[in-house]
């Protein structure tokens, strides 16, 4: 049976010198590139890897798989309608940005999904939607589903009023707003932003890390942060450094070029499981992290209204990757036919 853990580290080491450092791997890492595409599907599949290897494999070898060319076409896809809707929205004067999605790192897209300002500029969000062809597929209790057939592709648009899990509010949208920046006529929250949304994310809703949120934080430190402890810090202030040291305790241990430092009290709250194909944050860890992010925030915001929102959090949506979790289930990713 293929060693999973060591397989991750030379994929980790091969995409962060790719990514960041510019540089091809060896002749040896395509065979392991056309070995897993050809018998280990679900560890690219559970790690949103297919786009990102298949770049690297098209720049470096001039040869990719049928499925990674399908996966990057689609890629593209998304980009270009995330593109069309924030003009679209622009043009009506919607102020929103496209969060979780275009990223630094390019991992597989599942949804786009669109933070709005404003709750009052939703049913004009609607209109757009409807007029550049999309139909509303689910109404939910943390965001609207839109859908509509792209070139053959199916494209999912989730459209947010808050970064929250159910009702809880674990990231301020005001932040990423303000910060926010303009790429490649995208409006995406910036680098700092992006990351520890990926963070709180990946710890207090998906309960789960893979490895291109790993990607991320990696490109993201080097290319525009520079020193961890200003990221850190940043965290500390949102009550959200648990999530972080999470993501920074993992990527010690599965990415090869990187150490970074974390004192033993942190490592042992920011620890993870470590499964067949991805990693899940400990129990303790996402209890710690809704305590420091609650803690905060009741600092800065009336306790009522927090608490009303933390009573929300049993009927949301990430309730299901909660039951996943707790039963030791695979996380809830598409499949490739989705």
């Amino acid at each position: 049976m293929m060693d999973h853990f060591n397989v991750a580290r030379y994929v980790a080491t091969a995409l962060y010198d790719f990514f960041v450092e510019g540089k091809c791997p060896s002749k040896l890492f395509q065979e392991l590139s056309l070995y897993l595409f050809s018998r280990e599907l679900e560890f690219l599949r559970l790690n949103k890897l297919i786009v990102a290897l298949g770049l690297l494999m098209q720049k470096c070898y001039s040869d990719v798989n049928d499925l990674a060319l399908q996966r990057i076409r689609r890629y593209h896809i998304y980009v270009n309608e995330a593109r069309n809707m924030y003009k679209s929205l622009a043009d009506r004067g919607v102020e929103a940005v496209v969060i979780k999605t275009i990223s630094s790192f390019p991992k597989d897209v599942s949804d786009i999904d669109l933070l709005i300002a404003s709750k009052e500029d939703l049913e004009k969000v609607s209109q757009i939607m409807r007029k550049m062809g999309y139909s509303l597929a689910k109404p939910g209790l943390e965001q609207d589903l839109w859908r509509r057939i792209v070139n053959g592709v199916v494209v999912d648009v989730e459209v947010h009023t808050n970064i929250a899990a159910a009702d809880y509010v674990y990231y301020p949208k005001e932040l990423v707003f303000e910060r926010a920046v303009l790429l490649n006529g995208i409006k995406v929250p910036s680098p700092m932003d992006s990351t520890l949304i990926t963070a709180s994310h990946m710890v207090m809703k998906d309960l789960y890390i893979t490895l291109s949120d790993v990607m991320e934080l990696e490109i993201v430190l080097r290319k525009y942060i520079g020193d961890e402890n200003v990221l850190i810090e940043e965290a500390k202030k949102l009550g959200l450094e648990v999530p972080l040291l999470s993501m920074l305790y993992y990527s010690n241990i599965i990415n090869p070029r990187v150490s970074h430092r974390i004192p033993t009290w942190q490592n042992a709250v920011s620890s993870v499981t470590l499964r067949r194909y991805y990693a899940r944050p400990m129990l303790p860890t996402i209890a710690l992290s809704y305590f420091h992010s609650i803690l905060g925030r009741v600092r800065r915001e009336p306790p009522g209204r927090v608490l009303r929102e933390v009573l929300t959090l049993p009927r949301g949506k990430g309730i299901d990757a909660f039951v996943y979790y707790i039963m030791g289930f695979k996380p809830q990713v598409k499949r490739f036919d989705e």
